[in-house]
């Protein structure tokens, strides 16, 4: 019985992993589009998950830009086993690692291959935007409440030192699509 209660427990994990994998993938495609030629990072900077580890852990989540009192269509409650939920899932972004097949058109580096590049005093952001194009992408594993109907996602990108931007933003699903609802942070380079 504990054997058969044990294989339905992680049937049903499976399940709710690759369900969550099929939506990261829709959503990214939504985003980006699915034969983009964009070049990104095989994984989210380590940097980013710091932030957004530390605005996420809050029990209310509004825009950064709205000085007033936020109205409560504008902003995000979270319960403790909410933010639990989206700890966990913050934990679990180092882990994740993009594929090449990403997106149709898309090329995949890793943080070695970026750091030996921009390393080597003859190859640097020259070399890199001859090769790679002008911007390097960096994306987190989107993240899924409310029965996918919200989800919380950062992108960014570099243009070598010369500018880049990023930021953190809570989607909301309306109807068929993921429309941009609160900017928890964004930067500028």
């Amino acid at each position: 019985m504990k054997s058969v209660l044990s294989l339905l427990v992680l049937s049903l994990l499976t399940i709710k992993a690759h369900c969550q994998s099929q939506q990261a993938m829709a959503f990214l495609h939504d985003f980006f589009g699915q034969s983009s030629e964009i070049v990104y990072m095989d994984k989210v900077w380590q940097h980013e998950i710091k932030w957004m580890r530390k605005t996420l852990n809050q029990d209310t989540l509004q825009d950064m830009f709205n000085t007033k009192p936020p109205k409560p269509d504008v902003r995000l409650v979270l319960t403790l086993k909410k933010r639990s939920y989206i700890q966990s899932e913050l934990d679990r972004q180092a882990e994740v690692t993009w594929p090449s097949q990403l997106f149709k058109n898309g090329k995949v580096l890793t943080s070695s291959t970026v750091d030996s590049i921009y390393k080597d005093p003859t190859r640097g952001e020259t070399y890199f935007r001859d090769h790679y194009g002008s911007r390097l992408y960096s994306f987190s594993n989107p993240i899924f409440i409310r029965d996918y109907s919200i989800c919380i996602f950062y992108s960014g990108y570099t243009c070598g030192s010369r500018c880049g931007e990023g930021k953190l933003i809570i989607f909301k699903k309306k109807d068929a699509a993921w429309l941009p609802w609160i900017k928890l942070y964004s930067w500028v380079s």
